[in-house]
């Protein structure tokens, strides 16, 4: 199994979007493919938590420097954005992990920190029910639309292994 799933995987858990359902069915459904599957796959199968997973992903790529090997950060601002899609978290929310996210650097094609912060603090000026609300959850969707397509990219890749 190459270097970009693994990456993947940690980006799905470590943004939140899989909890540990999902990504224990994926690691089963990847064990009972493969004759050897990789060890990784196996303690992902059996941790309980997302620290613990996410260890185990950030412990077997230690050598590599995934960092340039996609766009990550982009990826799980992507997942991040789908959370608030899918109803599982509100705008606001969003906005501050999104904010947290890209604090210590930026993706190409991802909004700015600044943007987020904008959009963050025009979201706590509005009631969420007005016309200036709809114009910032239209803003954020724009502005995370290229995050959500690298976050669908991924998954199927992701999925493409079960």
């Amino acid at each position: 199994m190459n270097n970009s799933v693994r990456i993947k995987v940690l980006d799905l858990i470590d943004s939140g979007y899989w909890k540990s359902v999902q990504w224990k069915e994926w690691a089963d459904a990847v064990i009972l493919k493969f004759d050897e599957p990789p060890y990784w796959v196996i303690e992902l199968s059996t941790v309980k938590n997302s620290g613990e997973a996410i260890s185990i992903l950030r412990e077997s790529l230690a050598e590599i420097h995934y960092e340039d090997d996609i766009n990550h950060k982009s990826i799980i601002l992507g997942y991040m954005f789908l959370r608030y899609k899918e109803k599982e978290i509100n705008l606001k929310e969003f906005l501050t992990l999104a904010w947290q996210e890209t604090e210590a650097e930026e993706d190409v094609g991802s909004p700015s920190n600044s943007d987020i912060f904008e959009m963050y603090e025009a979201c706590n000026n509005s009631s969420g029910a007005d016309e200036k609300f709809e114009i910032i959850v239209d803003r954020v969707c724009k502005k995370f639309s290229y995050n959500t397509e690298c976050a669908a990219k991924a998954l199927l890749e992701v999925n493409g292994y079960k």
